[in-house]
Order: C-alpha cells, then structure tokens, then sequence
C-alpha cells in the first residue's frame, strides 16, 4: 500500500512529516497503556471509553453544523 502511494505521487514531504509526527503520538499513547495496563478497574477503564466516545460525537455533531 505504500508503495502504492508512493508511486502515484501521493507520498511527499509533508506526508512523511505528519507521519512521523503521528507515528511519535502512537508510540507515546502505547507506551502509556502498557504502564496503565493492569492498574486500572476495568469499570474505570470503561468509564472512561465512554466518556471519551461522547466526547468524540458530541465533537463530529458541532464540526458539522
């Protein structure tokens, strides 16, 4: 798939600079649940999957008005 994309052009500079600026977040993000993992209820956790699943809605349903 990349090098798909790549072939057709669709690869650039600013590309590989959003990835790697996202690829340092991913890394930051699985690195914080490995040390969370096991150290939360699982009630918390789903708590918080929740909210944060609201939150998300609540933003989509505003962008698009």
């Amino acid at each position: 798939m990349a090098a798909a994309h790549a072939l057709m052009g669709l690869t650039n500079a600013l590309v590989l600079h959003y990835f790697s600026v996202s690829a340092a977040f991913v890394l930051l993000g699985v690195m914080a649940g490995s040390f969370c993992y096991g150290r939360v209820r699982r009630e918390t956790y789903l708590m918080i999957i929740l909210n944060l699943l609201v939150l998300m809605g609540i933003m989509m349903i505003l962008t698009s008005l």
